[in-house]
């Protein structure tokens, strides 16, 4: 089995077996003391909390890895205290990770780090999220048949930017593959 992450720049979604999750992808300081939040501990909905409170601090900028120190702490908080996932156990393959086109090689490299040396998972799989997308389509629709065959228009909207990436017998075109430096993030604020 292999645990599914979707690094966003607002939101971890993460799959491992029957279990999703989408966790806020910062730690926040709160200002009034030394006390720092993490992950989901970040969330404000239950009324205990207001954002005027936290001062947040985020792995992603424009949709970028830029602190992988700041990664580690969120993944640790959902892979130790969230799924209680060991990496080394028998049943866990590694990580599927999904990877947005266009990233700088460092981050990338930051990535295969963190998986393998900090956590110590046995493999990585990458995919370009927008495949990911066609082909949960497919198979969410039972059309895994013209999955190869087909042409897709996918659009992620996310917290940074906007992806828009054709999918073509079931490969992304990444010659077509454009980016909107328009996300959630602007749009809210």
């Amino acid at each position: 089995m292999y645990v599914g992450l979707d690094l966003g720049g607002g939101y971890v979604k993460v799959g491992l077996g029957e279990k999703r999750l989408q966790v806020p992808n910062c730690t926040a300081a709160l200002k009034k003391s030394n006390s720092i939040l993490v992950g989901d501990q970040t969330a404000v909905e239950d009324g205990s909390l207001r954002h005027s409170d936290l001062t947040y601090s985020r792995p992603f900028e424009r949709g970028y890895l830029t602190n992988p120190d700041n990664e580690i702490e969120v993944l640790e908080r959902i892979f130790k205290d969230i799924l209680r996932v060991n990496p080394s156990a028998p049943n866990i393959a590694g990580v599927a990770l999904t990877e947005a086109p266009f990233a700088p090689s460092e981050s990338k490299a930051y990535l295969d780090e963190i998986v393998f040396e900090h956590f110590g998972f046995k493999s990585l799989v990458k995919q370009n999220a927008a495949t990911v997308a066609a082909f949960a389509h497919c198979s969410v629709t039972g059309k895994e048949n013209s999955y190869s065959s087909s042409a897709y228009l996918m659009v992620d909207f996310g917290y940074s930017f906007t992806l828009v990436t054709p999918v073509l017998c079931g490969s992304p075109v990444e010659a077509a593959t454009k980016r909107l430096d328009i996300g959630g993030k602007l749009l809210t604020n």
